[in-house]
């Protein structure tokens, strides 16, 4: 395209009319109109949104003025509460110290006090441990107790029999001693 071209055809007026309207009153009078137009359009909608609104309005109210009826008003008592926000939210909590228990013998769990997160003190139990191996060598420990307290219990009395015929013997020492005596003083 020649450099002619282009300038003609920046130079023309944005508003495309026809050839015949080519006089600068014909343009004035055509941008008039079209303005009338608009402001014809928006005054037309102003106008009927305002209508419309007003009549519903007045369409509510004519409307409880012909029922007689009384309007009911919803009222509700002031109380004084504390107030508070709740939010819950997905999330994933780790915590500050971490401990790994391990038990001085090994075997099967049998019964656990705590669960993940409960607060637990010092020396507190927590679990028990079901050991089979240990629960036979309780029973032979049990048993030899038993022996043990039995055989004990026999001494006791062996060593009360032997405190009696003590007794028995220094009596009997003792009858003697008197017997001879008695029988000395009589010679």
């Amino acid at each position: 395209m020649p450099k002619t071209n282009i300038r003609r055809s920046l130079a023309q007026p944005i508003l495309f009319l026809p050839h015949r309207a080519s006089s600068l009153t014909t343009r004035r009078a055509i941008l008039n109109v079209i303005a009338l137009v608009l402001v014809i359009g928006i005054v037309a909608g102003i106008w009927g949104c305002r209508r419309d609104s007003r009549g519903q309005t007045e369409s509510l109210s004519a409307a409880q003025a012909k029922s007689n009826e009384p309007i009911v008003i919803n009222v509700a008592q002031c109380e004084r509460k504390d107030v508070f926000r709740k939010i819950e939210l997905p999330a994933s909590i780790e915590a500050f110290e971490q401990t790994t228990l391990y038990a001085k013998a090994s075997g099967y769990l049998k019964w656990l006090k705590v669960d993940v997160g409960d607060h637990v003190r010092k020396g507190e139990v927590i679990a028990q441990l079901d050991i089979p191996e240990m629960a036979k060598e309780y029973q032979g420990a049990e048993a030899e107790q038993q022996s043990i307290t039995a055989n004990m219990e026999n001494l006791r009395a062996e060593v009360e029999r032997a405190k009696a015929e003590l007794e028995l013997k220094k009596v009997s020492r003792l009858m003697r001693s008197k017997r001879n005596s008695k029988s000395l003083r009589r010679c």
